[in-house]
């Protein structure tokens, strides 16, 4: 039968057919961990040569005679092939490239690895999990592995070679597929590692059940103080776990928690968790529908908090109370950087509040953030007082319909 137009195979411009999807990029098997080694200087040309293919003059960085560092997108560190190269950045590069992979787990002096957007496989994930198990990375501080499909199956493979890893600081698996149960291996691998810092898994559909781990892993770790958690639909059940780390913790500093839809319960769960922590230092909860409720009770517990010094609510819905009750945290001394109400419904009611809270003798806050609140005028009275006072050093008031008698009160305050 011919083939009509509808059940035509695909064709390319030129009228060949095309092969599969023209978009997929080609694999390359990787060698086997036990064949790690030095490339030749025969190696180091071929892999060089085979970059520049892949890679236009505007993309590679540095070419010198020592080697290259590939940079897909120009924005990557400098370095050298078989050399003293500290950081190797592949971005968009088609990262699956064996002779790569080998010089890469066999440099000793390397420090930084980003290897973002490159559709690894888990063959090429297998490889450097192989190295960092074995500690053959012997300098590897911070490993950047987002935007690849490494899925759950990548994120346990990662998970077991942090339980033997010592050197690792830093690793980014940020929209890597991990999934609830990639993210509950790393969560159990935490109880293990002593070493791992900073450890990002914003937007990987998480869930409530993935950070079920968290809490008694970090009730025995003692070395994680960033941890980001964004956009990973936590919701108000995932924020009940959330709350149960913060309790049984003593040594996270920075928190992530932006888009997972916590709203009035799952904010009231993590404001009661705070009356107890004393290490927090950072809590971010933008975007999470928590209203005027859900700062009030924030307001209320941070009170009891001497370490938080950062607060980020934006785009939360909070009105008028809500600000009348975070402006009372103010009064009472807490957060001393950062208190950012960005996108939310203040109003000038609000607004006199928080003024009021920022002219307090107790009030140490640095920064405050109110953009697109509907201050109007009236609501930018009074903070203008406090920066003429000097109270506040930076103030965000764009996008809040001030017209020329309340622009001239800004200016006048400057």
């Amino acid at each position: 039968m011919k083939p009509t137009p509808s059940n035509r195979p695909p064709r390319n411009t030129d009228g060949s057919k095309r092969r599969g999807n023209a978009c997929k990029r080609s694999r390359r098997r990787l060698p086997s961990a036990g064949v790690l080694r030095r490339l030749t200087e025969d190696e180091v040309a071929g892999l060089q040569a085979r970059l520049r293919n892949k890679l236009s003059p505007d993309d590679l960085e540095t070419l010198g005679e020592g080697g290259l560092i590939v940079n897909g997108q120009s924005d990557g560190a400098p370095g050298q092939i078989n050399g003293i190269t500290h950081t190797l950045v592949l971005k968009r590069c088609a990262a699956d490239d064996g002779l790569l992979l080998t010089w890469a787990a066999s440099n000793q002096k390397l420090r930084t690895v980003l290897l973002e957007d490159n559709l690894l496989s888990l063959d090429c994930v297998t490889e450097i999990v192989s190295a960092l198990a074995s500690n053959k990375l012997g300098a590897l501080q911070a490993l950047c592995i987002r935007w690849n499909p490494i899925k759950a199956e990548g994120a346990a493979a990662i998970a077991t070679a942090l339980r033997t890893n010592t050197t690792l600081r830093s690793l980014d698996l940020v929209n890597s597929e991990v999934g609830t149960f990639g993210a509950m291996a790393l969560g159990h691998s935490l109880k293990h590692n002593r070493f791992l810092t900073a450890l990002d898994l914003d937007s990987n559909a998480i869930g409530p059940s993935g950070v079920q781990a968290l809490p008694s892993a970090l009730k025995e770790n003692h070395s994680l103080l960033t941890l980001r958690l964004n956009r990973n639909g936590l919701g108000p059940a995932g924020a009940e776990h959330v709350a149960e780390l913060l309790r049984g913790n003593s040594t996270l500093t920075s928190l992530h928690l932006c888009g997972n839809s916590f709203k009035e319960a799952g904010a009231t769960n993590l404001a009661s968790a705070l009356r107890s922590n004393r290490a927090l230092n950072s809590l971010h909860l933008a975007d999470n529908d928590i209203g005027d409720e859900g700062a009030s009770a924030l307001a209320d517990n941070i009170l009891c908090n001497p370490s938080l010094a950062t607060l980020a609510l934006a785009r939360n819905k909070i009105g008028p109370a809500g600000a009348e009750a975070l402006a009372q945290s103010l009064l009472g001394g807490s957060l001393r950087e950062l208190l950012d109400l960005n996108y939310n419904h203040v109003g000038h009611e609000g607004a006199a509040a928080i003024a009021a809270g920022l002219g307090a003798r107790t009030c140490r806050l640095e920064a405050l953030q109110l953009r697109s609140n509907g201050l109007g005028d009236e609501g930018v009275k009074g903070l203008c007082l406090a920066v003429e006072r000097g109270l506040v050093t930076k103030l965000d008031l764009n996008n809040n319909g001030v017209k020329e008698e309340g622009a001239t009160r800004l200016v006048a305050a400057l």
